[in-house]
């Protein structure tokens, strides 16, 4: 009996250790790792958002009031500046798990039925992987979600929804002394529909977006 508490204070003691264990050592070796945070600059080109070259002269009096030619449905985004942040850390040799919220401002271009001129931003965060293919190049993969806000008219007259997107990059990077400095190409893609166009009888679409960036990495991580 007593050799059986012994047996069973050992395994409780072993069992005990081993969670120990398993919850200190991973935040040891996180601990260990350094995070790199880098900002970036550059532009942003979209797809069309909403295009629709059949739309009923009652459809326009309804978005856009009277005296408005049929032609005139469509939405594209201008050419938007975009602002983006990371940061990163090492997982091994040649991987690393970056995390990344972007901004872009620009304008809808387009007919009436979209608010020709009509300001708008676009917000995205994504989680993804950066492998470096060669010791300048790299590519990443991540996915996250994108959200265009703007005025309450046009075909955000009622607001739009967090959607779903997926990125891809292209890029290189170059160690100074002061930091690492990169550039780079990406692309996005998503669905976009809002509840002004689905009630008119519109569908959800999807939209590219593509653009060059150029950023500063401050830290060790790269």
């Amino acid at each position: 009996m007593i050799r059986s508490r012994l047996n069973r204070n050992k395994a409780a003691a072993l069992t005990s250790a081993t969670f120990c264990l398993a919850f200190t050592l991973p935040g040891s070796v996180h601990a260990q790792r350094s995070v790199a945070f880098e900002v970036r600059l550059g532009v942003t080109a979209s797809s069309t958002l909403a295009a629709d070259s059949v739309v009923r002269q009652s459809v326009l009096d309804r978005l856009a009031g009277k005296g408005h030619r049929v032609d005139a449905a469509r939405a594209t985004p201008s050419i938007a500046p975009t602002i983006q942040l990371s940061a990163s850390t090492a997982l091994r040799s040649k991987v690393q798990l970056e995390g990344a919220f972007g901004l872009s401002v620009g304008q809808l271009n387009g007919g009436a039925t979209s608010g020709n001129g009509q300001s708008f931003t676009v917000a995205s965060g994504t989680i993804g992987l950066r492998y470096a293919i060669i010791p300048r190049a790299y590519v990443r993969g991540a996915f996250g979600a994108i959200h265009y806000g703007s005025s309450a008219e046009g075909i955000f007259k009622q607001g739009s929804t967090l959607e779903p997107v997926v990125e891809a990059d292209i890029g290189s990077s170059t160690q100074l002394s002061f930091g690492a400095v990169s550039i780079e190409a990406f692309g996005q893609v998503h669905r976009f529909g809002t509840a002004a166009l689905r009630q008119i009888g519109g569908s959800d679409g999807t939209v590219l977006r593509a653009g060059l960036m150029a950023g500063l990495a401050l830290g060790k991580g790269r």
